[in-house]
This record gives C-alpha cells, sequence and structure tokens, in this order.
C-alpha cells in the first residue's frame, strides 16, 4: 500500500467511527433497553393487612359456674305429729308469715282447756282462802285465833298463788307448742323438695319441704389461689349456661369467701343473677342446679391498642415474644417484634412495638422478609397467592 492510500485508509476509519459514536449518542435507550431486558422483574408479594387500631379491653377470669338458690330455708316442724293440712305443691309461691301447713293439734287443744278449767277452780279456791284469811286477821286481833293459826292461812293463800303462777307458765308453754302446729312461711320464695302429704307424721328430724328464693339466683364459682386476689365485689360477670347456649347472662359478684378450700387451693366466690321469666311467663327461665361457665372482668383497660391475631407470629414458641410485618406507604414490609397484653377474641393488647393506624399483614405474613415489596389485595384475594 503507497503513503497516499494509507492515508485515505485513516480518514476513511475515522469517519466511520465519528458516525458510530453520533448513533450511539442519538439513541441513548438503546443501551439501557438492553441492560432492563437483561434483569429479572421486581414481583410483589400480595398480602392482606388490617389496620392497628385501639379498643377495651377486658382481663377476664374464666371458671365453671352452677346455679343455686340465693336464700334456701329447710321447713321442719317443731313437734311430732300428723299432718292434716298441706295444700301446697313444688314451684307454688308462698309469702312470709302464710301458714303452708296443718298438724293435728287436738291433743294439745285438750290439754288447754283443762289448764283453763284447773287455773279457773284454783281461783276460786285462791278466793276463799284470802277471804279466810281476811277473818282471820280480825279474829287474830281479838285474841281469838293465835299466831299460828293466822300464819298458817296466810300460807294456804301463797301457796295457791304459787300453784296458780306454775299452772299459767304451763299453759302458756302449752300455748305455744299448739302455735306450732300451724307451720308458717319463715321467707317469701317457691316451695320446693316437698317431702311429706296430709297423713304423714312429721317430727322435727323430718323436713316437710324447702322454700327457695329464685329472684335473684346465686352462681357458685371457684377462683384459683393466685387470681383471687384480684376479684372485688361489684364487679361484673358474664354466665354461659348450657341450657341456654347461644345467650350471655350478666352478673354482678356479691360475695367473697374470706376463705381458701385447702383440698383445691380455691377460693369461693358469689355472683348475684337476676331470673327472667320465660316467654309464657309462666315461671323462671334459670333454675337452681344450672351450669355452665363465668368470665369475671377483674380488669378494664380503655383505648388500649390491639392488632388481629391473625397478624401475631411467635418466636422460639414463647407466648410474650411475637412478630409483625408493617407495610409502610412504599409498599414494603418491615418486620417488627412486639411485646403482647391481654388477649381478647379476635384481638390482642400490644403494649410495645406498634402504633395506632399501622397496617399490619394478616395473610401472607409467613412468606415474607424483611424489606420486600407487597401488594395489598382485598379480603380472599392475597391467601390465593400467598
Amino acid at each position: 500500500m503507497t503513503k497516499q492510500q494509507k492515508i485515505k485508509f485513516t480518514i476513511f476509519s475515522f469517519v466511520c467511527l465519528n458516525l458510530s459514536l453520533g448513533a450511539i449518542a442519538c439513541n441513548p435507550s438503546t443501551s439501557e433497553a438492553e441492560a432492563s431486558a437483561a434483569a429479572p422483574p421486581i414481583v410483589s408479594h400480595p398480602v392482606e393487612v388490617a389496620i392497628v387500631e385501639t379498643a377495651t379491653v377486658e382481663h377476664t377470669i374464666r371458671t365453671t359456674a352452677e346455679l343455686k338458690a340465693s336464700e334456701e330455708v329447710v321447713i321442719a316442724p317443731q313437734m311430732s305429729e300428723r299432718i292434716t293440712s298441706f295444700p301446697f305443691e313444688n314451684g307454688d309461691t308462698v309469702e312470709k308469715g302464710q301458714i303452708i301447713a296443718h298438724l293435728r293439734a287436738d291433743s294439745l287443744k285438750q290439754s288447754l282447756a283443762q289448764m283453763d278449767a284447773e287455773i279457773e277452780s284454783l281461783d276460786a279456791q285462791i278466793r276463799n282462802q284470802e277471804q279466810e284469811l281476811a277473818r282471820g286477821r280480825e279474829l287474830f286481833a281479838g285474841r281469838v285465833i293465835t299466831r299460828q293459826n293466822l300464819d298458817s292461812l296466810d300460807s294456804s293463800v301463797a301457796a295457791s298463788q304459787a300453784q296458780r303462777k306454775s299452772l299459767v307458765a304451763s299453759r302458756r308453754q302449752l300455748a305455744i307448742s299448739a302455735g306450732h302446729s300451724a307451720i308458717r312461711a319463715p321467707i317469701t320464695g317457691v316451695i320446693a323438695n316437698k317431702n311429706l302429704q296430709v297423713g304423714d307424721l312429721a317430727n322435727p328430724q323430718s323436713p316437710i319441704c324447702s322454700i327457695m328464693v329464685l329472684d335473684p339466683l346465686k352462681v357458685h364459682v371457684q377462683v384459683g389461689e393466685l387470681e383471687a386476689p384480684l376479684v372485688k365485689t361489684g364487679q361484673k360477670a358474664r354466665i354461659a349456661l348450657d341450657a341456654f347456649p347461644s345467650r350471655i347472662f350478666e352478673g354482678r359478684v356479691s360475695r367473697i369467701y374470706p376463705y381458701l378450700n385447702t383440698l383445691t387451693r380455691t377460693k369461693n366466690v358469689e355472683i348475684s343473677l337476676s331470673n327472667i321469666m320465660a316467654e309464657d311467663n309462666s315461671q323462671p327461665m334459670l333454675n337452681p342446679g344450672m351450669y355452665g361457665n363465668a368470665e369475671l372482668v377483674v380488669e378494664v383497660r380503655e383505648r388500649a391498642v390491639v392488632v388481629s391475631r391473625q397478624a401475631l407470629m411467635s418466636i422460639d414458641n414463647d407466648p410474650t415474644k411475637q412478630r409483625v410485618f408493617v407495610v409502610d406507604q412504599n409498599g414494603i414490609a418491615h418486620e417488627r417484634l412486639v411485646r403482647i397484653g391481654r388477649s381478647q377474641t379476635t384481638t390482642q393488647e400490644v403494649l410495645d412495638g406498634l402504633s395506632v393506624n399501622d397496617q399490619v399483614v394478616v395473610v401472607g405474613q409467613y412468606s415474607l422478609t424483611d424489606g420486600q415489596q407487597v401488594k395489598i389485595n382485598k379480603p380472599g384475594v392475597a391467601g390465593k397467592g400467598a
């Protein structure tokens, strides 16, 4: 190649290089598109979220419960005799002081009549003796009789008067016994456990029935030794009975026993529960002996931070340590450790780690990693892809 040809080739190469650089400068997106085509696309993980809110949180104690009558009095006669009248049956209502049964009292009435006759006869005898004593004093004043005769008359009067007092006291006691033949209701309530009928022999060792107060009722529960100090009179209690599975009845703690059961290490607690009449208004709906569960509300915290229990993931099987994923405004999921408090039906109290209005992942969180991009879907969508 001659020198002139070398010069032409150099100029041609320089011109081609400039044209190539100019084309690249005029179309820079070509290299960027190629780079973008080579990089993998960013995939957002589908999730569902729930908002952190505030709510009233209750600390409750759950235990078994049994309904009992608020008052129950066992009725037994104070004398042994046949029943002549007992017109009430189980379930009948009686008022305080009302006669519910009569016992045979013929012999007592005859004894009372006999004593009345003896007292009347003794009264006549005392009157005669008092008259004789008065005449004796006149005769003694006239020195017709001796002092010994006068004292004898005086002693006779005193003895008869003492005998009368004894008869009167015996009659009073007999009248009291006769009054026991009419058995009266000591409280207002309902007849229950009727054991005897007309003609049966009643005695103080054999109750004829009992009277129960069914409104209000008494709910008997047992609280463990560690939780017992939290229970106070007046606290609210919710009662769920096996007989009415779809209903909740509300009562109040009315009595706390001042001692523990040494065998079970529990304390007895009574809850007052208002009764409800049946739909036909014929009898109370709630009855002594019904069984169920009680929930005692021992503490209430207003405006506590709560989160859906679905969002929580345990750490090392430690119930006090939980983690959640919080989604920020850019759709990035961040893992957070939280400290939890009281558990509710569908929510969990959060003591530390979350703020009100935080978005926490409730579906799809188990396959997330910290800092991952997410796509928030409506309920029922994220779960399919999670």
